[in-house]
């Protein structure tokens, strides 16, 4: 069966080879994260987010496929920061 990452991350990419994975890459649309709803936390948003995109991803694979999806956001005490841009 494949393996679709919905991801554009390269650091994705790197784990999922180091992990000794064959896969694709198909891209989510930037549409799939679409904003922090009101009293949302962190964990709630990055699993919406990552079901977002693995949702846009999946019409565009043609047969049985298993898609990876996952999200990151930096978070200070319960306050959603947004997407990291380095360390």
């Amino acid at each position: 069966m494949q393996i679709i990452l919905a991801s554009q991350s390269p650091r994705r990419r790197e784990l999922m080879t180091q992990a000794g994975y064959d896969y694709q890459v198909v891209i989510p649309d930037e549409s799939a994260e679409c904003g922090i709803r009101p009293g949302e936390t962190t964990a709630e948003l990055v699993a919406r987010y990552a079901h977002q995109k693995a949702v846009d991803v999946r019409p565009r694979i043609e047969g049985e496929a298993i898609v990876v999806a996952c999200d990151t956001v930096a978070d200070l005490h319960g306050q959603i920061l947004g997407k990291p841009n380095d360390l």
